[in-house]
């Protein structure tokens, strides 16, 4: 991994921070962008023979590129699509939130 590659990984827009008041909002917005990544993920395995994905390009180090998802490149894209749900599996604890009308 190049030095670039590892500034964008670490770095934070101030648009991705989001302010908390108690454990309860923090539990809520970790649930809720856990959920919209499995989401999206789940959206992802379900693409069909024939779709094409465009890579790189702006933000990147790399060059824009189209790539045609069919045959062994689908396949490994939704084996990769595949580990990524499994990393991200189940949250691993459950909560019993404040109701916010209670305030």
């Amino acid at each position: 991994m190049n030095t670039n590659q590892a500034k964008n990984i670490t770095q934070v827009s101030p648009d991705d921070v989001v302010e908390v008041e108690d454990l309860d909002d923090f539990v809520r917005h970790l649930s809720g962008w856990h959920a919209s990544r499995v989401a999206q993920l789940q959206h992802m395995i379900q693409m069909p023979e024939g779709i094409t994905m465009i890579t790189g390009g702006e933000g990147t180090d790399q060059p824009e590129a189209t790539v045609l998802m069919q045959g062994e490149m689908l396949a490994g894209f939704k084996a990769g699509v595949e580990l990524a749900l499994m990393q991200l599996g189940t949250l691993p604890f459950s909560a019993e939130l404040t109701d916010d009308t209670e305030h």
